[in-house]
């Protein structure tokens, strides 16, 4: 049987990740989309010579999206190695 320690460490590390980073996610989304919806014409305040809030805003978004997914990545790829050795430490004690 696999040691329940080992599969709650494994969750503790996952959550550790997607608790912060949903917060990010849905914190930035909420406020990006809310503005368009309920101020769009803030989008269109210039900060620089012909350039509008609103491509700095995504520009920012968009990094944010990628960034989560970067670390995603690299994170769930340590999460498999440990899923393997879960799997291989069950498969030695199972019959």
């Amino acid at each position: 049987m696999v040691a329940p320690e080992q599969m709650r460490a494994l969750l503790r590390a996952r959550r550790r990740f997607f608790v912060p980073a949903w917060a990010a996610f849905l914190t930035a989304a909420a406020l990006f989309f809310g503005l368009a919806a309920l101020a769009p014409q803030t989008f269109g305040i210039p900060i620089a010579p012909g350039m509008p809030l609103g491509v700095l805003l995504s520009v920012f978004y968009t990094a944010l999206i990628f960034t989560l997914g970067y670390l995603y990545e690299r994170r769930s790829a340590h999460w498999d190695e440990r899923i393997a050795d879960i799997r291989a430490a069950h498969r030695e004690v199972a019959p």
